[in-house]
Formats: structure tokens, C-alpha cells, sequence
């Protein structure tokens, strides 16, 4: 699989899911995100991968028949998180009906992402 840079792996892991010669995998690279990892001495280039990867994908698809958006109503929210503050509505909802949330941080310190479970708004 060849990632370009203006397509940047999501770490989804639908590539590695479709191989049909399992030589993707998907692990943590050196910042901390998932992404593909591929033995080329098992890969035959037959880009199911790219085919199915969101990030190759074009645009706009004949497929697709309706789509939703949602933004966080809150201006800090918007400020201080990506992707509109989404994710970040959902899980302050979850924290306050009792849940535990699986969530992705950067840590500043380490310079890299890291994969938490946070029982509490302020993690």
C-alpha cells in the first residue's frame, strides 16, 4: 500500500480487513496513531486497499443517498476540538449518564497520541 502525503492514513483498518494475502497490519507507528504496515514480500499489488481506504476515495459517490453533519453548538468546543466538537459532545454525554469513554489524547510531553479510558469530563 503507498500512502501519499495529502492522503494520510485514518487507521481505520479496512485495508488490513480486505487483503487478501494478509500482508497489511495495522499497529501504532512512532506518534502514536494507528496505521498500515505492510510486508511487501507478500503483497501482490492488486490495490484492494486503495480501493476501499476512505482516504482514496473520491468525494462525492453515486452511492452514497443521504448524509448528516453535526457541529457542537458551543463556541469554546468548537475552539479547542477538531471535527467540529462532535466526539466530544457524544462523550460528555456518555461521562454524564454514568459511562466510561475510549477516547485518543495527545500527550504534549511525549509527542504522541495516546489511547485512554476516561471516567470523567476532565480527562
Amino acid at each position: 500500500m503507498v500512502l501519499e502525503k495529502n492522503n494520510p492514513c485514518t487507521g481505520c483498518g479496512i485495508c488490513a480487513t480486505i487483503c487478501p494475502k494478509k500482508c497489511l497490519e495495522i499497529k501504532l507507528n512512532r506518534d502514536g496513531f494507528y496505521s498500515p504496515v505492510c510486508n511487501e514480500m507478500l503483497c501482490n499489488h492488486c490495490n484492494l486497499c486503495k480501493k476501499v481506504c476512505p482516504k482514496f476515495m473520491e468525494n462525492s459517490s453515486p452511492l452514497v443517498k443521504e448524509s448528516l453533519s453535526a457541529v457542537s453548538k458551543d463556541e469554546e468546543t468548537l475552539k479547542s476540538t477538531s471535527s467540529g466538537g462532535l466526539c466530544y459532545e457524544i462523550a460528555k454525554s456518555g461521562l454524564e449518564n454514568g459511562k466510561k469513554v475510549c477516547a485518543c489524547k495527545y500527550n504534549y510531553e511525549k509527542h504522541c497520541a495516546e489511547h485512554v479510558i476516561v471516567t470523567d469530563i476532565k480527562d
